[in-house]
């Protein structure tokens, strides 16, 4: 395992394909300094995450500040899920807990994403923000949202090793009249953005 501070959960992948290529070649006898010259041939063609790291210091800053102002224009609630009772005490640190989405209620997902130009991660997001605005008593909340830094204009970003993510907000905010259509095409644009 690996903390998130230093790669992705995108390079797992990427790392473990690469090291059993190498372990099962010098197994089957591939000599140590010929994947030494792979390596420096590899690094000369694929983006380094220092690449990484100046495509982001070139941004707009400040078109970037301007954006996220305007989306989070007048937005005063708190969104918060306070414990309905005291937890008990115990020595268990973490709990997991699983649930299945049912293979029918996956395929209305996929329908109405695809009837709306969306995404399933989309409609997630909207029940998540319906949900949220139930439980807080309002129409209009904001939550993180755990997002690819893939998408930059690199060569061989797919393949780039390192911390390519970053948690942005996510704001559901619905009007009385609204469609549940006009919200997901609303989320669908805010997330491209």
């Amino acid at each position: 395992t690996m903390h998130h501070i230093i790669v992705d959960g995108w390079c797992m992948n990427t790392l473990i394909d690469q090291f059993f290529a190498y372990y099962n070649g010098l197994k089957d006898g591939i000599n140590k300094l010929d994947y030494e010259k792979d390596i420096e041939e590899e690094l000369e063609k694929d983006a380094e995450f220092c690449s990484y790291i100046y495509w982001l210091r070139t941004q707009d800053k400040e078109k970037a500040r301007e954006y996220w102002k305007q989306v989070l224009l007048d937005y005063e609630n708190v969104c918060d899920i306070p414990a309905i009772m005291e937890p008990e005490n115990t020595i268990e640190q973490v709990h997991r807990s699983s649930v299945r989405v049912d293979k029918l209620i996956t395929a209305k997902m996929k329908k109405c994403a695809d009837d709306n130009s969306s995404t399933i991660n989309t409609i997630v997001e909207v029940i998540c923000g319906l949900l949220l605005q139930k439980w807080n008593g309002t129409n209009d909340v904001v939550f993180g949202k755990v997002v690819s830094g893939r998408n930059a204009d690199i060569a061989g970003i797919e393949n780039m090793v390192g911390l390519l993510i970053n948690t942005i907000p996510a704001r559901v905010k619905t009007e009385s009249e609204m469609t549940i259509r006009e919200l997901i095409v609303n989320q669908q644009k805010q997330g491209a953005e």
